[in-house]
């Protein structure tokens, strides 16, 4: 009785955990964010020039240069007098995809007028799948390396010192980008690097032997000549923190001429929640110098998806906009790119990041002569918005006192659709004749001011930390914020408060625990700022649902959330709600797992709009969480499944041993749940293999046995759905496909006595057959050739295995009508004549002369069918682990021949063994020759498009 509860249970979680898995797919969509990002246009017609340069090992690849308008003759590439950049394209990319960038520079240098321009080189990897198949990644690499000395050959009025190269690679092109440092010859020539949402570190999938080696030894040898930016317990959302992280930045710059490799700036910018194919958490490096996502870049603001990062115009113009800043002029007003890597790396600072920069306190001054129509305001409210609904006419300074307000600690202010950078200040206050107090001076304290994405607009926003003013500068009594005339609305918000009032700290709910708590029931109207910790979101996969719902407000308002993870370098979010947006909720979640001994709370700084009040509430979010445990571990699934079909093959061997079991049914061990047991198994037995250090240390990418469970059981109910639809296959199909195949072998005719040897004598011939097909195109193709013949015998054996149950029936239900109507004593005396006896089915004989055989033998032949079906599944699954290698294969147009010469050259076999005596299969074979021509330009035309 226990023991069939237990079952129930089991049965009972791996249905739950296979719904969780597919609730999870369903909402895969649920924190994608609306694409946001505008597109770039080109300005004049794009044209790509090939570059000619000595390429005969890599005759499938090409180079390009990018230009637009009329079409120029080759002689041009000698006259280049611009900054030379290559794009790298990633998997399956086109080179094609480098123009929204170049394009953009080259409008860029036409409207600064100073004589800089870009020369943007793209390279062609004939849209090659290197994200499914690593054989193609030293290939790409060792390309690379040939474009870049070809390039700058073309800048022959350079000096061999001045002459540099920068890279931008997108997806896997930017691993490509990565490994090309590790060549001491090719690193000297390269001045920065921008990998653009690319698996640098590790690969989405780790598909095969040549992608694992490839990563390994690029990691390796950039380990022994690159600083690295480990995890730390250092808490880097806040200022103190990051600025000392610059400081390490800088200091490694200014020794970067002990090493080629350090010297070259490594920038990496990763999509968001909008990028699914390549997570947030694979497009940061331990050898980058800046890391940064697109939602947090300033003047980028948005999450892309892995396609439109390379065209997102407001991205595409940040790099621009840092790639003319890094470029400079020599004495002959040559243009080249900046060999100190630490102005790079400032410029970089600024461009890709939101940090605030050192303190630079400067004076300027505020009240001009002869200058009476200045407004000088000063308002003692903790809470102040002053609208200026068309225009500000005059100049507006609102002063703000630091003696009024001793007993607060922080002010929050923020002026809306303003773009002066420079608006504020501290200063010490004078008495004019009138009473009013004025500063005929201020000290500049920038340093504080950070922009915030806000719809088209500029918002504009600074904390200040009363208390630290009051100390560090004795004489200041004021802050002011110096507005000066513009000709449109603008806002000016004003809160002062202290932390106690606006800080909070929670702590992640349960998986069990779905109830929505609060954090604020209603905030104070006109309150702009509050902080939220999180504490015991350790996790990847976990995600944290904050709702902010508006509860009095106008028809429009906008929220700003800003999530900082004090262990992840560069992965601050920016995520905005309007009256625009869907919803009302943020979610929140880490890109990696919080470290070891790490115990600092993840940060959320919410911005408020002070037309309204708001509710702020959070809760687990369910659906979330499930989704992201399908993205970043769906790739477990493979392992999980084929660690099921061992089970199953465990089990039907243990069945085999039972002398007493008359037969066994098809789907016999498939019902089970034993394979869950390896879960735990799997734990102890990896602390059990760490005490050996000669032993690979297995890989532990999450501490949750949640996962790992919701993956299995998924397995699970993955292998009973496919051993169901194989048979439903052979149940449906089996007789026809059956008739087919011996209709067109000729084998209809041959005895089951004469066909058994055939069978027996079959897998060697086979064997030997794969073996050449492996040889002669690829392993995936011998795979599913394999697995197409194992079907077919499996369609034989399933047939003899329903003729021996259907008669095992028969003879039973006629043994009990013949109890049933013959008195006992004259059963024996019944006896059959011959012409009763006659069978005139062949299957019947058949199965007479198996009947004639001794049991084991029987016992054999049925027992067989389910532990080959467990073996089929296997080998089904070996040609599933290898369809990217194959599908690489066919899209790569090197091999579209050799394909289409194998095919042929067995139909010219075919007509040699079929048709020399029977004439009229000619036809057949001549069919299958033009539907093979046709198939193949079919494919070709898929593959270019």
């Amino acid at each position: 009785m226990i023991e069939v509860m237990l079952k129930h249970v089991f049965v009972a979680f791996l249905l739950i955990s296979f719904i969780c898995f597919l609730y999870g797919i369903y909402n895969i969509y649920i924190e994608v964010e609306e694409n946001a990002c505008r597109m770039t246009y080109m300005f004049q017609k794009p044209q790509f020039s090939e570059v000619k340069i000595d390429n005969k090992l890599y005759a499938q690849y090409g180079l390009f240069h990018y230009y637009e308008g009329a079409f120029r003759s080759d002689g041009y590439q000698n006259n280049l007098n611009g900054l030379p950049i290559i794009f790298v394209p990633g998997n399956g990319g086109s080179y094609k995809q480098g123009r929204s960038l170049a394009s953009v520079a080259i409008r860029k240098a036409l409207d600064d007028g100073n004589n800089i321009h870009m020369d943007y080189f793209t390279v062609d990897f004939n849209d090659e799948l290197s994200a499914i198949y690593g054989g193609y990644l030293e290939d790409q690499k060792l390309f690379l390396k040939i474009c870049i000395k070809s390039v700058l050959a073309l800048y022959k009025h350079l000096d061999n010192n001045n002459k540099s190269v920068v890279l931008i690679g997108h997806s896997m092109g930017g691993k490509i980008a990565q490994s090309v440092l590790t060549d001491n010859d090719t690193v000297k020539l390269i001045n920065t690097v921008i990998f653009i949402s690319s698996p640098l570190d590790n690969p989405v999938v780790n598909i095969d032997t040549e992608m694992n080696l490839f990563y390994e030894k690029t990691n390796k040898m950039l380990m022994e000549t690159r600083s690295q930016n480990l995890l730390s317990n250092a808490n880097i959302c806040t200022n103190t923190v990051f600025l000392q992280e610059i400081a390490k930045k800088f200091s490694i710059a200014q020794q970067s001429n002990k090493s080629l490799t350090e010297n070259v700036l490594l920038i990496s910018i990763g999509g968001g929640n909008r990028d699914l194919l390549v997570r947030a958490g694979l497009t940061s490096s331990r050898f980058s110098d800046i890391h940064a996502m697109t939602s947090s870049i300033p003047n980028v603001w948005v999450s892309c998806d892995h396609l439109s990062s390379v065209w997102c115009y407001q991205l595409v113009v940040v790099i621009n906009k840092f790639l003319f800043e890094i470029a400079v002029t020599d004495s002959l007003n040559n243009a080249m790119f900046n060999h100190k890597k630490t102005d790079r790396l400032t410029t970089a600072v600024r461009h890709f990041s939101k940090f605030k920069n050192r303190i630079n306190i400067h004076e300027v001054g505020l009240l001009k002569e002869n200058n009476d129509q200045d407004l000088w305001h000063e308002d003692f409210k903790r809470v102040f918005q002053k609208r200026f609904k068309k225009a500000v006419k005059q100049n507006y300074n609102h002063m703000i006192s630091l003696r009024k307000f001793e007993t607060y600690q922080k002010l929050y202010i923020e002026i809306n659709n303003f773009h002066d950078k420079h608006w504020l200040y501290g200063c010490t206050a004078q008495t004019l004749w009138n009473g009013k107090n004025v500063c005929e001076s201020g000290f500049s304290i920038d340093q504080y001011v950070e922009k915030m994405p806000f719809k088209d607009k500029v918002r504009s926003m600074a904390i200040l930390d009363l208390n630290n003013l009051r100390k560090t500068f004795l004489n200041w009594t004021h802050v002011v914020a110096h507005i000066t005339s513009i000709d449109q609305p603008m806002n000016l918000n004003v809160d002062i408060y202290n932390s106690k009032e606006r800080h909070f700290n929670i702590i992640m709910p349960r998986w069990y625990n779905f109830l929505k708590a609060n954090i604020i029931n209603e905030t104070m109207q006109g309150s702009l700022y509050y902080k939220v910790y999180i504490q015991d979101l350790d996790e990847s996969f976990q995600t944290l649902r904050v709702n902010i719902d508006p509860l009095s407000c106008s028809n429009s308002y906008n929220v700003i959330t800003k999530i900082c993870v004090p262990w992840a370098h560069g992965f601050i979010q920016y995520k905005t709600l309007s009256e625009t947006t869907k919803g009302s909720s943020i979610y929140i979640s880490t890109p990696f797992d919080r470290p070891y001994k790490n115990n600092e709370s993840i940060v959320l700084e919410i911005f408020l709009d002070a037309a309204c009040r708001y509710k702020i509430s959070y809760q687990f979010s369910l659906d979330v969480t499930l989704s992201r445990i399908v993205l970043e571990f769906y790739h477990w699934l493979p392992s999980h499944i084929i660690a099921v079909f061992i089970i199953v093959l465990r089990n039907h061997i243990f069945l085999f041993e039972k002398k007493t079991l008359k037969h066994i049914r098809p789907y016999s061990g498939i019902f089970q749940f034993s394979s869950i047991y390896v879960i735990p198994t799997c734990r102890i037995l990896r602390k059990f293999l760490v005490q050996f250090e000669f032993l690979s240390i297995p890989k532990l990418t999450t501490s949750s046995l949640i996962v790992p469970f919701i993956i299995h059981a998924t397995a699970i109910v993955i292998s009973v759905a496919a051993n169901g639809c194989v048979l439903l296959t052979l149940f449906l199909t089996g007789g026809f496909i059956h008739k087919i195949f011996f209709r067109v072998t000729d084998l209809q005719k041959t005895k089951y006595a004469i066909f058994r040897p055939l069978l027996t004598s079959l897998p060697f011939t086979f064997i030997a057959f794969s073996i050449g097909v492996a040889v002669s195109t690829c392993s995936g193709i011998a795979l599913i050739v394999a697995s197409i013949v194992y079907f077919i015998l499996l369609l034989n054996a399933y047939r003899r295995h329903l003729t021996h149950i259907a008669t095992g029936l028969s003879k039973k239900r006629q043994d009990q009508t013949d109890t049933m109507f013959t008195p006992h004593s004259n059963i024996n005396k019944i006896r059959c004549t011959k012409e009763d006896n006659k069978i005139e089915d062949d299957n019947f004989k058949t199965i007479h002369e198996t009947e004639k055989l001794p049991n084991s033998y029987k016992m054999e032949e049925i027992q067989y069918f389910p532990f080959h079906l467990s073996m089929f599944f296997l080998l089904l699954a070996l040609t599933l682990l290898n369809i990217p290698v194959t599908i690489a294969w066919f899209k790569s147009y090197r091999f579209g021949n050799n394909v289409t010469s194998l095919l042929l050259y067995l139909c010219a076999s075919a007509c040699i063994l079929y048709c020399q005596e029977d004439l009229y299969r000619l036809n057949l074979i001549i069919a299958t020759v033009f539907i093979i021509i046709l198939i193949k330009e079919i494919l070709a035309r898929i593959m270019k498009r």
